[in-house]
C-alpha cells in the first residue's frame, strides 16, 4: 500500500476513534431521556420521602398548599407521572404532556394569587404586554386577584371547582424554555443517529482502503481497542470528580450522583465491549494467513 493511502487510513482510524467515543458518550446518555433511571435513583437516594416530609412539614405561613389532594401513595406517583409524560414530551413521542393533580379550587388560586404578588408592577405608562404578546407586568389599576382573573381568561384556562387541574397549563410550562429543550433534545438524537452511521461509513474505510483484510482488521482492531481505553480513562476521571463534587442538600446530591453513575455505568460497560471487539478483531487478524 502506497505511502498516500497509509496516512488516509491514519487520518480514517483517527476519526474511527473518536466518532466511537462520541457514539459511545451520546448513547450512554440516551438513559437520561427515560423515566426508568429517575425514578430508580429518585428511589435509592431517599428523595421521594425527603420530598414527602417536606410538604407535610411546610408552615401555611410561608406557602399555603392544602389546595393539594396528594394521593395516599404519596407524591411519588405524582413526580412519576410528570417525568413520564414530560420526557415522552421531550423525545416527541407526544404533542403535549399534562400534570394533573386533585385540588381544591379556593386553595389552588390563593396560592397562585400568593405567588404572583411577586410579579413586577408596571410603572407609569408601561405597557403591561411585550411585543411578542407575552405578559411583563402587571397593570397597577390591576389587583392581583383581577390580574389572575384576566390572565387566566386569556389562557382559555378554567379552575374548576373540584376535581383534577392541569398544571402544566396553569404555570404555563410547555412554552418557550421547554419548546428550546425539546428542540435541543432533537437535536442530540440527529447527533446520536449521525454519529453511529459516521462510524459504519468509517468501518466500511478501513475495509475497502488497503485492500488487504490482515491490515483492515488490524487497523481495526487498534482503533477499537484505543477507543475502549480512552473511554475507560474518561470514567475514571469523570467518577473522580463526582466524588469532590458537592450539593448543600445531601438527598438531592444523593440523587445527582445516582444519575450521572448511571449514566457513566452504562458508558464503562460499552467501553469494554468496544476494547473487547478491539481485542477480537485484532486476535483475527493475525490469525488470517498472510498472503504468498
Amino acid at each position: 500500500m502506497g505511502s498516500g493511502k497509509t496516512v488516509i487510513l491514519v487520518i480514517v482510524s483517527i476519526f474511527l476513534v473518536l466518532s466511537v467515543l462520541l457514539s459511545v458518550a451520546l448513547f450512554s446518555a440516551n438513559s437520561l431521556l427515560y423515566p426508568k433511571i429517575y425514578i430508580e435513583n429518585l428511589e435509592a437516594s431517599g428523595t421521594y420521602d425527603y420530598l414527602d416530609e417536606a410538604v407535610d412539614n411546610i408552615s401555611s405561613d410561608l406557602m399555603e398548599i392544602n389546595f393539594l389532594d396528594i394521593p395516599e401513595e404519596g407524591i411519588k406517583s405524582l413526580i412519576d407521572g410528570a417525568l413520564t409524560d414530560g420526557l415522552a414530551y421531550l423525545r416527541g413521542d407526544i404533542d403535549e404532556f399534562s400534570v394533573l393533580v386533585s385540588v381544591d379550587s379556593y386553595g389552588l388560586k390563593s396560592f397562585i394569587v400568593s405567588q404572583m404578588e411577586n410579579f413586577p408592577v408596571c410603572s407609569s405608562g408601561e405597557i403591561s404586554k411585550d411585543l411578542e404578546g407575552d405578559v411583563i407586568c402587571r397593570p397597577a389599576n390591576e389587583s392581583v386577584s383581577e390580574f389572575l382573573d384576566t390572565m387566566l381568561i386569556e389562557n382559555g384556562i378554567g379552575i374548576p371547582d373540584s376535581g383534577d387541574v392541569d398544571l402544566v397549563k396553569i404555570y404555563g410550562l410547555q412554552g418557550n424554555k421547554i419548546e428550546e429543550v425539546r428542540s435541543g433534545v432533537g437535536i442530540y438524537k440527529m447527533i446520536l443517529y449521525g454519529s453511529l452511521i459516521l462510524s459504519l461509513i468509517l468501518i466500511a474505510l478501513v475495509v475497502f482502503i488497503p485492500k488487504d483484510e490482515r491490515k483492515s482488521l488490524r487497523v481495526m482492531g487498534i482503533s477499537f481497542i484505543i477507543s475502549g481505553l480512552l473511554i475507560m480513562i474518561s470514567y475514571l476521571v469523570a467518577t473522580s470528580l463526582i466524588s469532590s463534587t458537592s450539593i448543600q442538600t445531601e438527598v438531592f446530591m444523593d440523587f445527582v450522583r445516582g444519575l450521572i453513575n448511571g449514566v457513566l455505568s452504562r458508558e464503562i460497560i460499552y467501553g469494554f465491549i468496544v476494547f473487547g471487539l478491539g481485542v477480537a478483531v485484532l486476535g483475527i487478524s493475525f490469525a488470517i494467513p498472510r498472503k504468498e
